[in-house]
């Protein structure tokens, strides 16, 4: 999730105190392990909201947008190990980015870029191995407000991108675009979603074998449902699926895909008393199972005060083996908790269990499939004092193992995003700075 990705006004930091960020205390003892190394810093000061994909070896890329309107910019590791200094990858005025890399190291990257007050354009660049950046090229068309874009690539280097468009004052509809390997044009927009109400913050997953699905927010008539369309190997897209009730109240929705094509999908439903985590699964070519509630609360998260944008849905990875594993926080004894669940090979769902501690306020909860058939998990949580960057490794419940820190005790650091593979790591943002960092997951 991705990567995702709550959307606010950009704003201007040149510098923010750990006592500012957390609005209390100073920094105490840890509740987690303290980290093994210093992470590696790879953007100057006032960025925010980094995404990270991966090769699947030890290929890694990260990207981040502006504090303060600048460009998207980018590093990339080798195999080795080094990250090579930030470029920028477009103009001014640019955010929204999402990046994938397939297992030869070949990089595509998406954002959106103001390109006046009332039109919002996505471009794309992509990266060869030994080649460098390309030239940004606008995909959506001009004179149009298209936003949150998410791309990603198949096996064989087709690439896939979705985004939402307005049609109206108070409608928008989910697009998609492919750009089939060893081509140079992309293909016309393709209208996945119903036309009436509006859409929202669409997430996408894509599988070795080309399936796909994509998952977004549609609200109608002040009701806020989880839809989805999905895409098979050879290329052909459903029909959108409504895969919630009409009483339904989802906040974030998102989704995963297994190396086979199996789909699952997660969400915060708020209708009713407190709020629910709810699921659904699909196997490759079947149908949607019936909704599955795998978590409780008092109420929906509330977004953590801290530069960027707060993520506060729920996260979701299907591991080789079929097992799901999903992540959220949701608000339990007024505080926000971070919690985790799985599947069996059955597909009965564990129950839920705690990654943060009971009334810390946690936000921003991620979860990743690794290499040997296991997942982690990373969230933020304040602790001492201070917002703390955090992640763990998972049993075969969902439940952490143990817990490290990602910074030192008197940091402050957020907004992560995991990455799997063989060289499983985060990037996440130093708060006292707002410096992109990257550290590995042990």
């Amino acid at each position: 999730m991705n990567r995702r990705h709550v959307v606010g006004p950009v704003l201007a930091v040149v510098m923010l105190t750990a006592v500012v960020l957390s609005g209390c205390g100073s920094p105490g003892r840890s509740a987690c392990n303290a980290p093994d190394a210093r992470p590696t810093t790879l953007s100057p000061a006032d960025r925010r909201d980094p995404v990270v994909a991966s090769d699947g070896g030890g290929g890694l890329v990260a990207i981040w947008e502006s504090l303060t309107g600048g460009p998207i910019e980018a590093s990339v590791r080798d195999a080795a190990g080094v990250w090579s200094p930030a470029v920028a990858l477009s103009g001014r005025s640019a955010r929204d980015p999402s990046v994938a890399v397939s297992p030869d190291g070949a990089v595509v990257a998406a954002w959106q870029v103001s390109a006046s007050a009332e039109t919002t354009t996505v471009q794309v660049a992509t990266y060869a191995p030994g080649g460098g950046w390309s030239t940004p090229t606008d995909v959506s068309q001009p004179g149009r407000q298209t936003r949150e874009p998410q791309v990603g690539l198949t096996a064989d280097g087709t690439q896939i991108l979705t985004w939402t468009r307005d049609t109206a004052a108070d409608s928008a509809v989910v697009e998609v675009v492919e750009r089939p390997a060893g081509t140079t044009a992309w293909t016309a927009a393709r209208l996945i979603s119903d036309a009436d109400g509006r859409a929202k913050r669409p997430r996408l997953a894509i599988a070795p074998n080309g399936a796909a699905a994509v998952v977004w927010e549609q609200t109608i008539s002040g009701r806020r449902t989880a839809r989805t369309a999905t895409r098979s190997p050879d290329g052909l897209w459903s029909q959108q699926v409504q895969l919630t009730t009409d009483t339904a109240d989802v906040s974030e929705p998102d989704v995963a895909i297994g190396p086979t094509g199996d789909v699952a999908a997660v969400w915060i439903d708020a209708a009713g008393d407190g709020a629910a985590v709810v699921a659904v699964t699909r196997p490759e070519g079947g149908a949607w199972s019936a909704p599955t509630t795998i978590g409780r609360g008092s109420d929906v998260p509330h977004e953590t005060a801290r530069p960027g944008r707060a993520e506060t849905g729920a996260d979701i990875a299907v591991l080789p083996d079929g097992r799901i594993v999903a992540v959220w926080t949701i608000v339990v004894d007024d505080a926000n908790r971070a919690q985790s669940a799985a599947t069996d090979p059955n597909r009965t769902w564990s129950p839920a269990g705690g990654l943060s501690r009971p009334h810390a306020s946690a936000s921003g909860a991620q979860v990743v499939a690794l290499a040997g058939g296991v997942a982690a998990a990373g969230w933020e949580e304040l602790d001492g004092g201070l917002i703390r960057a955090r992640v763990a490794r998972l049993d075969s419940q969902g439940s952490p193992t143990a817990c490290a820190d990602l910074t030192a005790a008197t940091a402050e650091s957020g907004a992560i995003r995991l990455v799997g593979g063989s060289a499983p790591g985060a990037a996440f943002v130093d708060f006292n700075r707002n410096r992109v960092q990257v550290a590995p997951i042990r």
